[in-house]
């Protein structure tokens, strides 16, 4: 019986000291030996006593604000913001630091039961509700007059399309041709269904026959 605990003590020691030296090698490379890939900048607005965590190119919806369509909003209520220098945190907002988008439309939420009860009372009130919102796409994240994320996807669109008197750009092509593509599938749908009509018919007389 002793030697039998002595060994089953060593195995015990054994597996826990490989667990520790597996964490300390797992820890040496996760904070050490490995550099962490820094993800995208981001910030935290308040709108409309919420808070959103936002990225350039995100769709957020807002409580509804009285905007139109295509029409640019800008939020400088930003409390947290994680640029090239770090993380910044507001004291209650982070100073020069702005958010821009674009209302996208307006909308309603699904819709809620709001139920009142009293007992005894002969009161029962049952109501719906369905909360108006704003869709909102975050296109800039500024500091201090700098844009930190948010290239306009205007002047990519400028850089990618070639222009009309390139080489690259090629002649336009007419738009009679473009138009004439359906009316030609027409005609050949057309002639394909009576050329099956008059072989079912041909195919009844020789029956008839």
């Amino acid at each position: 019986m002793p030697r039998v605990l002595d060994g089953l003590g060593r195995r015990i020691k054994a597996d826990i000291l490989t667990s520790l030296l597996l964490e300390h090698i797992i820890s040496l490379f996760l904070f050490n030996g490995i550099k962490r890939r820094k993800t995208a900048l981001y910030a935290i607005i308040k709108v409309g006593g919420k808070q959103y965590r936002v990225e350039q190119g995100d769709v957020i919806q807002v409580e509804r604000l009285p905007l139109n369509v295509d029409e640019r909003v800008t939020f400088h209520d930003v409390l947290l913001l994680d640029g090239e220098d770090g993380i910044k945190a507001g004291n209650p907002t982070v100073a020069d630091a702005l958010v821009s988008g674009v209302v996208c439309g307006h909308g309603k939420a699904r819709k809620i039961i709001v139920f009142k009860f009293k007992r005894r009372k002969m009161y029962r009130n049952r109501r719906g509700h369905r909360q108006p919102f704003t869709t909102i796409r975050i296109d800039k994240i500024e500091l201090a007059g700098k844009v930190l994320a948010g290239a306009t996807t205007e002047a990519k669109e400028r850089k990618t399309r070639p222009a009309a008197g390139s080489p690259k750009a090629g002649p336009p092509k007419p738009s009679s041709a473009r138009e004439k593509k359906p009316v030609a599938k027409a005609a050949k749908k057309v002639a394909k269904k009576e050329a099956k009509t008059a072989g079912r018919k041909t195919a009844t007389r020789k029956k008839k026959a």
